[in-house]
């Protein structure tokens, strides 16, 4: 388990994932934590990935101001799935959705206002505030860096314009990845967590561009709605703090 710590922690999110701890130990698990403290957050996730160990099945990322129910690691775990997040809010109202939902017409991540109580699988963008990653899928992104597919894939439509040849293309590839792959045997470096600035020249967030990276690779992305986690604030938001009759009356207005 990855913590990821930017400022003080709070006591109340610190017992919670405590106890979260003690619960999925309590059920059989081999819980490592390891706490990662930068003020830059991609490069806290970065460094985290690189430095897990070999033999671990799956990768819990769970900020510090996360306030997540005792059962919610062994019941994301049970769901055996790529990648999977609790269904997780920004901490300040007007509280939305952390999720999006992938749009292949438009090429763009669009905003989820209400979501069902149950799992859902598809092709979403999620937060990792609180997300599990199975090694399988941490392994794919991580070769998909090293190899600098990612480089490409995301230039793929400016070299299109420009007519770049695809042997140019590969060739800018290789070198990028032969430097990717020395950085990573000397420092373990990464940056499978990165903002990168997609074709419609929007910037992405480090954790929507890695759900990018999944839904790109064929790996789906799944949200387990009923798994309740906190985000601290004023105190815990989540979705509970969501108005949903508000906007099924706004949508409604719309339609």
């Amino acid at each position: 388990m990855l913590v990821c710590s930017y400022r003080q922690a709070s006591t109340s999110g610190t017992v919670a994932i405590q106890e979260m701890v003690r619960h999925s130990r309590a059920a059989g698990l081999d819980v490592e934590c390891r706490v990662h403290g930068n003020a830059l957050v991609h490069q806290s996730r970065n460094k985290a990935l690189a430095s897990v160990r070999d033999d671990a099945d799956f990768i819990l990322f769970v900020d510090d101001d996360m306030v997540p129910s005792t059962e919610a690691l062994t019941t994301m775990v049970g769901l055996n799935l790529p990648v999977v997040s609790a269904l997780c809010t920004t901490r300040i109202p007007p509280v939305e959705l952390a999720a999006r939902l992938y749009d292949e017409q438009t090429h763009q991540f669009l905003n989820l206002r209400v979501m069902k109580k149950k799992l859902h699988t598809g092709k979403f963008a999620v937060g990792m505030a609180f997300g599990l990653i199975r090694r399988d899928a941490a392994d794919a992104a991580i070769n998909d860096y090293l190899e600098a597919n990612d480089w490409l894939a995301l230039r793929k439509r400016e070299h299109d314009r420009m007519h770049v040849r695809n042997e140019r293309r590969e060739e800018e590839r290789k070198r990028r990845s032969a430097i990717r792959k020395a950085l990573w045997a000397r420092d373990r470096y990464l940056r499978v967590f990165d903002f990168p600035v997609i074709d419609s020249e929007e910037q992405l967030g480090e954790d929507i561009a890695f759900s990018y990276t999944m839904l790109r690779l064929g790996i789906n992305v799944s949200i387990d709605a009923r798994i309740p986690v906190g985000h601290l604030g004023e105190h815990a938001y989540g979705p509970w703090d969501i108005d949903e009759e508000a906007i099924r009356k706004e949508l409604e207005a719309v339609a």
